[in-house]
């Protein structure tokens, strides 16, 4: 089971977007919890520090991180949501 957790910052970034692109995002998460291989659309990030994984939905990003990796199950934090110009700074 793939679970995803909005840490506080990540989860005001989130309510601050539109509703269109509020509901991408949430649409988009829901597709990759019943996905079969999910890293193969999520991207590695290199340089930061407990980021690992990057989503890209349209033109804005998630920086995920992972916290605990078993047989089943994978928990995601999501620890920043933003537009792809400002996301990596």
């Amino acid at each position: 089971m793939i679970k995803f957790i909005f840490l506080k910052n990540a989860q005001k970034q989130f309510l601050n977007l539109g509703e269109p692109d509020r509901n991408r995002i949430l649409n988009k998460l829901k597709f990759l919890k019943n996905h079969t291989n999910i890293f193969f659309i999520l991207k590695p990030l290199h340089g930061f520090e407990f980021v690992s994984y990057r989503l890209r939905i349209g033109n804005y990003r998630l920086c995920l991180g992972i916290k605990l990796r078993t047989k089943d199950d994978v928990v995601f934090f999501v620890f920043k949501v933003g537009h792809r110009r400002e996301i990596y700074s």
